[in-house]
């Protein structure tokens, strides 16, 4: 089965330094876990979200809820009030 939706994204945004750096200060009286690597931040959004799986973020009414209003909807608000950072991609930026 092909990751799609909030499954997909919590995948790349596990693997994105700036999320987890984000995880660490929102959740900072909740997170008892290291949220510093992409493995660690996914287990916090599992334990969050109660699932076993983040593919379970494709049809777990419950857990797509929570990780909506907790991380998603949060997470949004904060990367729209940061200033623009350059992309990661290094490609992009070989022709320019």
């Amino acid at each position: 089965m092909k990751m799609r939706g909030l499954a997909l994204l919590s995948v790349l945004w596990c693997d994105d330094p700036v999320f987890r750096e984000w995880l660490k200060l929102h959740f900072k009286n909740y997170v008892n876990m290291d949220v510093s690597t992409a493995e660690g931040a996914a287990m916090f959004i599992r334990r969050l979200c109660g699932i076993r799986s983040r593919r379970d973020l494709m049809f777990n009414g419950d857990a797509i809820a929570t990780f909506n209003r907790e991380i998603r909807e949060p997470y949004m608000a904060w990367e729209q009030s940061q200033p623009l950072r350059p992309p990661q991609n290094k490609v992009a930026h070989a022709n320019g």
